[in-house]
């Protein structure tokens, strides 16, 4: 997940939800901008929704567009070695 990178940006903070539309909890929260993210507790198979919001002199802006995805950690069934 890519975060903002704009001027200005002192931190950004990640919500994760369950379901199109929220509700979100945030699962993430930097000191300082970053321009990535790794989510590492989903669970295989579920699928989440996140939200990115940037931080600038203490206020936190409204939700960035959503991004959502099934998680798919296993490899496919049909995937061989040669």
């Amino acid at each position: 997940m890519v975060q903002s990178e704009s001027t200005g940006v002192s931190s950004n903070n990640v919500y994760r939800a369950d379901a199109s539309g929220g509700p979100y909890a945030e699962v993430f929260e930097s000191t300082q901008p970053v321009a990535k993210y790794t989510d590492a507790s989903v669970i295989d198979g579920q699928t989440y929704c996140w939200v990115v919001t940037a931080v600038s002199n203490g206020i936190e802006s409204t939700y960035s567009n959503e991004a959502c995805e099934t998680v798919t950690t296993q490899a496919p069934s049909n995937l061989t070695a040669k």
